[in-house]
């Protein structure tokens, strides 16, 4: 058991180096994070909205009264 781990740690360590050697890894992991980045923001837009359309149906009933 001890010898697949540190041949899993082994390949990790290589597999993290050659990121930095390649010019096109760098740059997929560059639009990975881009990705991400705007995952987020949509979520945390389409949150905002669902709060604005519940405030504006709790004012729009205490208008009403």
């Amino acid at each position: 058991m001890a010898d697949i781990y540190d041949e899993y740690k082994d390949l990790i360590t290589k597999i993290s180096s050659l990121k930095y050697l390649n010019p096109k890894i760098l740059k997929a992991l560059e639009i990975v994070k881009d990705i991400k980045r705007d995952k987020l923001k949509r979520v945390i837009l389409a949150k905002e909205v669902i709060v604005r359309r519940k405030v504006n149906k709790i004012l729009d009933v205490l208008r009403g009264q």
